[in-house]
């Protein structure tokens, strides 16, 4: 498997960047307004999203669904104790 270096070209490619930012006195990869920016977001960010708040409400329903099973199992396993009086 050959090679080749493109060291020179990416030190080519750097300067030109460099020239244009100078340029435009703007960052490069920024956004004017930040990341509350008005950039559209791809097909992918938009699913991954999506999916990553249906994981997270999965989860949280999860939880509360095991939070309710573990009290209804303490009070199954209390209630026989319930029919004896203390006095």
């Amino acid at each position: 498997m050959s090679w080749k270096d493109r060291t020179l070209e990416f030190a080519q490619i750097v300067d030109s960047m460099r020239q244009q930012k100078k340029m435009t006195k703007r960052p490069l990869l920024a956004h004017a307004d930040g990341p509350t920016s008005s950039v559209p977001k791809s097909q992918f960010t938009v699913a991954a999203s999506q999916l990553g708040r249906q994981i997270h409400d999965t989860a949280q329903k999860l939880a509360n669904l095991t939070k309710r099973t573990l009290t209804r199992l303490i009070h199954l396993s209390l209630l026989p104790f319930s029919s004896f009086s203390i006095y």
